[in-house]
């Protein structure tokens, strides 16, 4: 939006940042008021109408809140392929969502954990559907601690998307349409390694709080 109605034509300037918002008059001083909605290239548009990914991550982690953990989902539109004589896309919405592992009864039982978070994975649908307006065509369970975010803790999801389309899920707990596959090694993450993920993006913080940034002589690499 361009503030006074400036255009093209308009002497000032603008920079397009690709954050999606609306402006809303203030009740006391009647002044437009700038509230930002999201990212415009991580926008979900279905059947012509616009989604933004929050909302349907927000209604996702609602489904359950004491097994999925809160600001570890992503939502993304995909392109699935319909099987058939002819096949054509369709933009359908993916979850990608953490759960807790202390959380799930069957941990041990790979075939009755199938069938936990299979239940899981409808309830994420009937919420989101409710919630948000549009069915999640598909649901995937990783282990905690393992989607992908930013140093700051933001979670990645073009990244998460890549990721799961190359396969490359090592934590995957369940898929609702059965392409990725699945391993409970991710549950068997040991705390030690995931303290240590923790503390090498702290350290990534701390230098952009004193205006440094690791270097390939000075990265920091922790095993265990």
């Amino acid at each position: 939006a361009a503030p006074n109605g400036g255009g093209a034509s308009s002497p000032q300037s603008y920079l397009r940042t690709g954050d999606e918002g609306f402006f809303e008059l203030d009740d006391d001083r009647g002044r437009p008021m700038l509230f930002i909605c999201g990212r415009l290239k991580d926008l979900i548009i279905v059947g012509g109408k616009n989604y933004f990914p929050e909302d349907v991550e927000v209604a996702a982690q609602e489904a359950d809140r004491e097994r999925i953990r809160p600001g570890c989902v992503a939502a993304f539109s995909d392109d699935h392929q319909k099987r058939g004589q002819q096949e054509e896309a369709d933009e359908t919405i993916t979850c990608v969502l953490e759960v807790r592992t202390k959380a799930l009864k069957f941990v041990n039982d790979r075939d009755k954990l199938q069938e936990e978070l299979a239940a899981l994975a409808r309830d994420v649908k009937v919420k989101v559907g409710v919630e948000a307006g549009l069915m999640p065509k598909r649901i995937v369970v990783i282990a905690e601690r393992t989607i992908p975010k930013t140093t700051s803790g933001k979670v990645q999801r073009r990244q998460t998307r890549a990721t799961l389309h190359a396969g490359e899920l090592s934590s995957c707990l369940y898929d609702s349409e059965g392409i990725h596959p699945t391993s409970r090694a991710g549950i068997k993450r040991s705390v030690s390694q995931q303290a240590l993920d923790w503390l090498a993006r702290s350290f990534d913080d701390a230098l952009k709080i004193l205006g440094s940034s690791r270097t390939d002589d000075s990265r920091l690499t922790v095993s265990v």
